[in-house]
C-alpha cells in the first residue's frame, strides 16, 4: 500500500461540489461509507485503509471503467484506451511479454490513460447502448441532475465529525439516489445476498441521511443500478427496501459513534482483547450432513 496524506475539504465547507477528481476526493479528510465498512474489521484497520492506498484489483478496476463509461462518457472517450494490440490487431501468445508490446504501453501510461483489455472494453460500449436501452434505467439517467458529485456536510449525530458521499446519480424530482454496481449476480436473489456481502445497505442509508442532512426531506428512496459483468451485460434497477436501510442506518450509526469516539481520543483499537467463542455460520446447522 502507498502512504497517502490526507487533503483539507474545500474551503466553502459543507456542499455539493462537482468535477472534483475522485482521487481528490477520497484523500478529503472527512469519513465516508467504505471506511465506516471497514470499521465492522477493527477500528485500526480502518484508520490504517484511512491514511494507505490500496491498488485496486482488475475486478475494481473494471468497476471504475464501468462506472466512467455510463457517468462520464466523454472523459471515458479521454482517459481509456485500449491493451495495444499487434500489427495484425490481435493479442496472440506472448505478445504482452514483447518489447513492441511494452513501448506501447508505457508510452501510454507516461501520457495518462488507463488501458482496458478488449473484452473488459466491449463490456462498457455494450453497457454504454444496453443502458440507454432499458426504459427505466434510461428514465433514470434522463432525469438525474448531476452525476458524480462530491458532497460535504457535518454529522448531524456526532458535531464536529465531517462526512462526505459521492453519489452516482442524483434524481430529487423523484426524490432518489442511484448507485452503478457491477456484479456477477445480476439475479435478485443473488444479489441480495451481494448487498449484504458488500454492506451496500449500510451504504444506501449512509448516503440518504448525508444528502438530507444537506438538504433536508430531499431524498427518500436510494436506488441500486446493477449492471452485469459477462454477457449478454444485462442492467437491472433495483430499489432498496425500507427494511434494509432501516437495518443499513442501525449498522453505521453504531460505526459512525465508535469512528468519533476514536477521532475524539486519537486511539484506534486492533480488537481483540478478550476471548470469544465461534462456531461455524448459523446456515450451516439446517444443512443435511
Amino acid at each position: 500500500m502507498t502512504l497517502l496524506n490526507a487533503l483539507p475539504l474545500p474551503d466553502d465547507g459543507p456542499g455539493r461540489y462537482l468535477d472534483v477528481p475522485n482521487e481528490v476526493y477520497h484523500r478529503w479528510d472527512a469519513c465516508n461509507n467504505s471506511q465506516l465498512s471497514h470499521m465492522k474489521r477493527s477500528a485500526a484497520y480502518a484508520f490504517y485503509r484511512r491514511h494507505h492506498y490500496k491498488e485496486p484489483t482488475d475486478a475494481q478496476a473494471l468497476g471504475t471503467a464501468i462506472h466512467c463509461a455510463l457517468l462520464e462518457p466523454a472523459r471515458f472517450e479521454r482517459h481509456y484506451r485500449l491493451d495495444p494490440p499487434n500489427h495484425k490487431g490481435e493479442w496472440p501468445k506472448g505478445w504482452r511479454n514483447s518489447n513492441d508490446y511494452k513501448a506501447q504501453k508505457s508510452d501510454l501510461l507516461a501520457h495518462g490513460f488507463d488501458i482496458l483489455r478488449q473484452e473488459h472494453f466491449d463490456a462498457c460500449r455494450v453497457l454504454q447502448e444496453g443502458v440507454r436501452e432499458n426504459p427505466r434505467a434510461a428514465e433514470i439517467f434522463d432525469s438525474a441532475c448531476a452525476t458524480e458529485v462530491s458532497v460535504v456536510v457535518e454529522s448531524p449525530d456526532h458535531p464536529g465529525v465531517m462526512l462526505k458521499v459521492r453519489p452516482d446519480l442524483l434524481c430529487p424530482d423523484a426524490g432518489q439516489i442511484w448507485d452503478v454496481k457491477k456484479t456477477k449476480n445480476i439475479d435478485p436473489d443473488l444479489f441480495a445476498r451481494d448487498m449484504f456481502t458488500f454492506q451496500y445497505h449500510q451504504g444506501s442509508a449512509f448516503y440518504l441521511d448525508a444528502m438530507n442532512a444537506l438538504e433536508p426531506g430531499t431524498y427518500n428512496q436510494f436506488g441500486l443500478l446493477v449492471v452485469a459483468d459477462d454477457p449478454p451485460f444485462e442492467v437491472r434497477p433495483y430499489i432498496v427496501g425500507e427494511r434494509s436501510i432501516d437495518l443499513g442506518r442501525i449498522t453505521y450509526q453504531a460505526r459512525l459513534k465508535r469512528w468519533s469516539e476514536c477521532e475524539a481520543d486519537g486511539h484506534w483499537p486492533a480488537g481483540g482483547e478478550r476471548i470469544q467463542e465461534i462456531d461455524v455460520h448459523h446456515w450451516a446447522f439446517d444443512k443435511e450432513i
